[in-house]
């Protein structure tokens, strides 16, 4: 008897706490009210008898609610986040675009997985200004850590942030890959309106060795020569990176993003690959050739390699391009969901070869 005393005691308590609460929103400019069955109202609370609330909202007038359907209800400070007789929200994923994130801190307690085709994400908010994320693809390779620390200035619409991100190759090619990115951000705006300019330095390794094969050929005679075949370990792969993004709230729930990035990275390549014409090189082809005679248009390589482990020695450099283009629409299912449609482009340019492919994406926010 005296454990359904105290709960009726708690009950009645925990009632006269939410009649208080909603009380208080008597009078207010604009509430939002969220039902059981997700209908949403934005209104104003004309009266609170504890049993029910009376409203006058914005789509179809003047009702009673009965308090035991409310879910949610709060107060909207700002009456220009009202769009269209909806709540426009900022969401719990206001701290990036598509691959770009802002200078701006994920907020304690929205914590939030970011998943697409290409695998998921993890973000956590360790303090108001410093987060950390994991990251990697559906094969489990590669696996990478993120951090990000937000430097606020006097403007509250400027923002400033840097971090850094590390990554292995994980069980592919043993664990010999790996690769890290330093970056610093600086987004204007608000969290629903912003834009961003971020630059980055980033080292790549992939742990491989790439293979050269050296022919010689004989047109006059239509022949043929292997003469040998050289590997050399590719050296890590440099780059500087730089890119703007934005974001816009085009309606209360939709929001339109773009990213445009621009990378010039490091490569490498055996040297001195030429053509010869009228070239006597009767000294490859003794074991070919006794008689050789004023070959022509010969294909040859002055790259050698080491007999111990037949690693080039003479490595030529050079820079390849990429630009990158994402616009996209982002729209929030709920204050902890959303939903997200990339139709990206890449274009590259590699040793004086370009290539463009199209790079769609499908994505989902999920706050935690």
């Amino acid at each position: 008897m005296k454990n359904v005393i105290l709960f009726l005691i708690l009950l009645s308590l925990s009632f006269s706490y939410a009649q208080d609460d909603t009380t208080n929103l008597v009078n207010k400019p604009w509430v939002q009210v969220v039902l059981n069955n997700g209908k949403t109202f934005i209104a104003k609370v004309i009266s609170d008898d504890g049993r029910e609330l009376f409203i006058d909202t914005k789509e179809i007038g003047k009702l009673y609610v009965k308090k035991a359907d409310v879910r949610i209800i709060k107060e909207i400070k700002d009456e220009k986040n009202i769009v269209y007789g909806e709540l426009r929200e900022e969401g719990a994923f206001t701290t990036r675009y598509f691959l770009t994130p802002n200078a701006l801190p994920v907020k304690k307690g929205e914590n939030y997985a970011y998943i697409h085709l290409a695998g998921p994400e993890m973000h956590f908010a360790v303090t108001d200004k410093t987060s950390i994320g994991v990251f990697t693809s559906w094969i489990a390779a590669p696996f990478g850590l993120v951090l990000k620390h937000n430097l606020k200035t006097k403007n509250e619409k400027l923002n400033f942030s840097i971090g850094a991100l590390a990554a292995t190759s994980t069980y592919i090619n043993s664990f010999k890959g790996f690769g890290g990115l330093a970056f610093a951000s600086g987004t204007y705006g608000s969290r629903m309106n912003n834009v961003s300019v971020s630059l980055g330095y980033s080292l790549f390794y992939s742990g491989y060795y790439k293979s050269y094969k050296v022919d010689l050929y004989d047109n006059l005679y239509n022949y043929t020569y292997n003469n040998y075949s050289v590997d050399h370990r590719k050296a890590p792969s440099h780059a500087l990176l730089s890119s703007i993004a934005g974001i816009f709230k085009i309606s209360a729930k939709t929001s339109f993003f773009f990213e445009l990035w621009f990378t010039a990275s490091s490569n490498t390549k055996p040297k001195d690959i030429q053509n010869v014409s009228n070239v006597d090189l009767s000294e490859y082809y003794q074991n070919y050739y006794d008689d050789f005679d004023d070959p022509f248009n010969i294909v040859f390589s002055k790259l050698h390699s080491s007999p111990q482990n037949k690693e080039a020695k003479e490595i030529q450099s050079y820079i390849r391009y990429t630009v990158m283009f994402f616009p996209g629409i982002r729209i929030l299912l709920q204050n902890e969901k959303a939903f997200q449609i990339t139709l990206g482009s890449v274009h590259h340019i590699d040793d004086g070869k370009s290539k463009s492919f199209p790079l769609p994406m499908l994505s989902w926010f999920k706050k935690f």
